[in-house]
């Protein structure tokens, strides 16, 4: 039995849970089935099959409306939610440079501030060698006076 079916019309697919198995064969029967898929009865009024098939359209367009519905959603949440990512991308990006501009404002600052201690532990040290030279040339003196 060939298991790919060639139907001449395009159907849904469904599942049994969807479908009776009544209305499973008689679809099968509308759209030329291979025998074995055929209802082994016939619906006497020709009426009421073209109903039965009328009320199977409709549904797979209610679902496929449905579906297209969803579809939609879904495209416009993914593009609302990738708009958010782009605006919270580029807060980030200006957040970013601003903190750059302010660690490199700190940069600048702390080698000031290096320069600063630096030269006040030179005036430290020169004002030590002026204070031991005049120690040691009081010391020298007897009577603790300089001698010009």
């Amino acid at each position: 039995m060939d298991t790919a079916l060639d139907f001449s019309r395009k159907r849904p697919s469904s599942t049994t849970s969807e479908l009776s198995p009544g209305a499973l064969d008689f679809t099968a029967s509308l759209l030329n089935a291979p025998r074995a898929f055929q209802p082994a009865f016939a619906f006497p009024d020709p009426g009421l099959a073209a109903l039965l098939l009328q009320n199977l359209d409709a549904a797979y367009y209610e679902r496929r409306r449905k579906n297209n519905d969803a579809a939609k959603r879904s495209r416009d949440a993914r593009r609302q939610k990738e708009e958010q990512t782009a605006l919270k991308a580029n807060q980030l990006e200006q957040e970013n440079i601003q903190l750059k501009a302010e660690a490199n404002q700190l940069e600048q600052e702390n080698i000031q501030l290096k320069a600063e201690v630096s030269s006040m532990r030179l005036q430290i040290q020169h004002y030590q060698l002026l204070l031991s030279h005049q120690i040691s040339t009081s010391a020298a003196s007897p009577s603790g006076k300089e001698e010009n």
